[in-house]
C-alpha cells in the first residue's frame, strides 16, 4: 500500500533524489486507499462465514459495511468523481433502470436491497478509479483480492473447522466445500478468478513477468475452490485478456477453431462421451444440476419479456428443484 500510494519525491539540482515522508495529501491518500481495501474486501464477502456463525446475517452486515464505506470513499472525493460518473451512461443506465424496476417489482423488499447494494459498488468503483492512475485501481483490486485467498489458504488446511463446510449437494451428495474466509466456495473462487485475470492483464501489458507468481496463485485456488463455473470462466477471460492485449489474428483464429472441434465433439461424439468427460473432472454434463435451473429460469424470465420481475428478484425457487442455489 505504501508503494502504491507513495508521493513523489523531488529532484536536486545534482541529479539526486532526496527522501521525505508524505506530507499531507499522501496521508490523505493512504488513509483513502485503507477504506478502499475495507470496502472491496467487505464487497467480495470476507467474513461472511464467520459472521454468519457468530452474530447472523454476514452477507447483510458486510453489505451495510460496503456501502458505508464506499459513500464516505465517495463523498470524500465528491468533486473529482460526480462529474466524471455521469459521463459513463451505460451505468447511470442500468442504475436508472434498476430503479424504475421498483414501479413493477414483485418484491420491492428485495429491489430496494439490491439497489442498495448496486449503487454502493457503484461508489467503490467510480472512486477507485479516480484516486491514482490506471494501473492503481487493478492492482488495489488484485492484492486485497489475492490477500484474501492467501488467508482462505491458511484457513482451509490449518484451521479447517473454519475454512471448510459439510453440505448436502442435490446431485454429489454430502461433500466438504473449501470456502476459507468467505461464506461459499464459489466466493472464494470469484476473488481468485478476478485477482489472476488482473494479475494477468498487468503482467502482460506492464511486462511484470513475476506478476505470473501471483496468476498461479490464484488459479490454484480456483481449482481449490471446486467452483466448476468460475474455473470455465477463468479459461475464457484468460483468452479475452491475450486477445485484446496482443491482438494476435492467428491466435484467435486456433482458439475459434479449438472450440469448433470442442463443440463438434460434444454434438456428435457418441452418446454417453460428454458424461464421461465430465465425470473424469468429478463433474456431470448437467453442470451439477444447473442446466436444469437455466432452463427452468429462461421459462420464468419469458412471463416478463420486456421488463423483469424488478432488479434483485428471484425466480421462484420451489421450481427449481435441483437447484444449487438461485
Amino acid at each position: 500500500l505504501n508503494d502504491l500510494m507513495r508521493t513523489s519525491r523531488p529532484i536536486r539540482s545534482d541529479g539526486m533524489v532526496t527522501r521525505r515522508r508524505p506530507g499531507r495529501i499522501g496521508a490523505m491518500k493512504l488513509w483513502r486507499t485503507w477504506v478502499a481495501v475495507f470496502a472491496i474486501a467487505a464487497t467480495s464477502g470476507v467474513g461472511a462465514g464467520l459472521i454468519e456463525q457468530t452474530v447472523g446475517r454476514g452477507y447483510f452486515t458486510l453489505r451495510i459495511v460496503a456501502a458505508v464505506l464506499a459513500f464516505v470513499l465517495f463523498v470524500s472525493m465528491a468533486k473529482t468523481v460526480i462529474p466524471w460518473a455521469f459521463t459513463n451512461f451505460a451505468v447511470v443506465a442500468f442504475l436508472l433502470w434498476s430503479a424504475l424496476s421498483l414501479l413493477w417489482s414483485e418484491d420491492r423488499g428485495a429491489t430496494v436491497t439490491t439497489l442498495l447494494g448496486l449503487a454502493s459498488v457503484v461508489m467503490l468503483a467510480v472512486s477507485l478509479v479516480r484516486m491514482g492512475d490506471r494501473d492503481f485501481a487493478p492492482r488495489l483490486l488484485m492484492w486485497t483480492l489475492t490477500g484474501a485467498t492467501v488467508l482462505s489458504a491458511f484457513a482451509i488446511w490449518l484451521f479447517p473447522a473454519i475454512g471448510t463446510v459439510s453440505v448436502t449437494h442435490p446431485t454429489e451428495g454430502a461433500i466438504v466445500q473449501p470456502i476459507g474466509v468467505f461464506a461459499w466456495n464459489s466466493d472464494l473462487g470469484f476473488a481468485a478468478t478476478l485477482a489472476a485475470i488482473l494479475a494477468l492483464t498487468l503482467a502482460l501489458r506492464t511486462r511484470q513477468w513475476w506478476l505470473l507468481s501471483v496468476v498461479i496463485l490464484n488459479v490454484a485456488m480456483v481449482w481449490v475452490s471446486n467452483a466448476a463455473t468460475l474455473i470455465i470462466a477463468l479459461g475464457v477471460a484468460f483468452l479475452v485478456v491475450l486477445f485484446t492485449i496482443n491482438r494476435n489474428p492467428s491466435a484467435i483464429v486456433g482458439a475459434f477453431f479449438g472450440a469448433g472441434i470442442l463443440v463438434a465433439i460434444v454434438v456428435f461424439g457418441p452418446q454417453g462421451f460428454v458424461d464421461r468427460v465430465f465425470g473424469a473432472l468429478g463433474r456431470s454434463s448437467t453442470m451439477t444440476g444447473r442446466v436444469g435451473l437455466w432452463e427452468e429460469t429462461i421459462r420464468q424470465g419469458q412471463t416478463h419479456p420486456w421488463t423483469g420481475a424488478g432488479a434483485g428478484v428471484e425466480p421462484d425457487l420451489v421450481a427449481l428443484t435441483t437447484a444449487v442455489h438461485s
